[in-house]
């Protein structure tokens, strides 16, 4: 790992679980400015900027100019946190004055882990509600100005997209890693929105999901965006709700069964140790001790390379992710036909069309992988990089090709 990202997994233990970076980093007294300017800018593309302000003020850079740009963004982004937690506030009680069963996932509900939620960055806000319940929901909505963001919601199934206040909402009727048919884990969730619990950040209050589903939807959320490029504020949501809920007597008796039943405790363990071998979480831990360093190690630096979202690989990235999935022929043809499905108006509405749906898919994704204007000779590099990254998720314990989750 190279100088800057050990900087950034320095100051995240300093802010997260109280390591004297200038204790833990060699060196610390000789960070010059174009040193201090990298970590900055790798704070940003990883959507943790807010974690160094304590740290900004010790290793204040002599370019005033740096200082003043790193101090403004965290403290816009400090305050476009309570900003979408007000907005939210208002969602919350819209819904509970009209009788709707809800949770919030992500966002709001991983921040509560934090010792200062709102150091934990937002972006929207989403909200899971019964399937019987989504139109309902949307119509709500709807009739209370907020404003359908038609392109979220055109190759899902899962959500709608919805403005208001300058803040973006997304209504889920099921969990985007969840299959539509998979009516035994869709009812789990359902059920956990029975069951909901209240969460709560600078005394505004929400339901969010029961202890151990919340941290299931973690761990998927990471699964979710791991091809294309996660950062690290997802590994830093399940690290804290770790370090918060699952001691050895928990994993063991809530949380082994479970992720071995959707085919993430291989995962979850090399999650785990990765946090504690570089993020600062309690090495007391035993029950991640077997997951492989060198993978951990691995899985760490692909964040790095990918940063939040895969805003970091690119456009070349993308077109890595496309050749890292299968390329046994018929698994092709059924994630075409799939992406079709959901992406395709006519093959939703017509049943002439839904064989061909397929066909729509691989048109759209030949068309976006020419937009990215890429040499022949790159694209081989790109394809053998696509299948080196095809391994490595595999050594994840997890299938390449599928991030939707069955129950054994």
């Amino acid at each position: 790992m190279d100088k800057i990202r050990e900087i950034v997994c320095a100051i995240i233990r300093e802010s997260l679980f109280g390591e004297d970076f200038d204790t833990h980093y060699k060196g610390a007294d000789k960070l010059d400015d174009n040193t201090i300017a990298k970590v900055f800018s790798e704070l940003s593309v990883q959507t943790v900027l807010c974690f160094a302000d304590n740290w900004l003020l010790k290793h204040k850079p002599q370019d005033e100019k740096l200082f003043e740009e790193w101090r403004r963004m965290s403290m816009e982004y400090q305050i476009r946190v309570l900003y979408i937690m007000s907005a939210q506030q208002k969602l919350v009680e819209l819904l509970e004055q009209n009788g709707i069963d809800f949770v919030i996932i992500k966002g709001a509900a991983a921040a509560v882990y934090y010792p200062d939620p709102l150091l934990r960055m937002m972006g929207d806000v989403d909200l899971l509600v019964k399937r019987n319940d989504f139109e309902r929901t949307a119509k709500l909505l709807e009739q209370n100005g907020f404003e359908h963001d038609g392109d979220l919601g055109s190759n899902e199934q899962h959500h709608e997209g919805y403005v208001k206040y300058k803040v973006m909402f997304e209504l889920h009727r099921r969990l985007p890693i969840v299959d539509e048919s998979n009516d035994k884990l869709l009812s789990i969730f359902e059920k956990g929105i029975d069951e909901r619990v209240n969460g709560s950040i600078e005394f505004m209050e929400f339901p969010m999901l029961t202890e151990k589903l919340n941290g299931v939807v973690l761990l998927f959320h990471i699964n979710q965006h791991l091809r294309v490029g996660l950062g690290l504020r997802q590994i830093l949501d399940w690290m804290m709700f770790v370090d918060k809920n699952i001691d050895d007597e928990a994993w063991q008796r809530e949380y082994l069964q479970l992720t071995k039943s959707v085919g993430l405790d291989k995962f979850a363990k090399i999650v785990t140790r990765m946090c504690q071998m570089h993020l600062g979480l309690n090495k007391q831990l035993t029950w991640c001790a077997d997951a492989d360093p060198e993978v951990c190690d691995s899985f760490l630096n692909y964040i790095f390379d990918k940063g939040n979202f895969g805003i970091k690989a690119g456009k070349e990235g993308y077109v890595a992710s496309v050749f890292l999935r299968s390329t046994n022929p018929f698994k092709i043809l059924a994630r075409l036909q799939q992406k079709g499905m959901n992406g395709w108006d006519k093959a939703q509405k017509n049943a002439i069309c839904r064989p061909f749906a397929w066909i729509h898919a691989l048109r759209k994704e030949l068309k976006q992988i020419r937009a990215k204007n890429i040499s022949i000779s790159k694209m081989n590099d790109l394809k053998k990089e696509g299948l080196r990254q095809r391994q490595f998720v595999e050594s994840l314990g997890l299938d390449a090709d599928r991030n939707i989750y069955d129950l054994d």
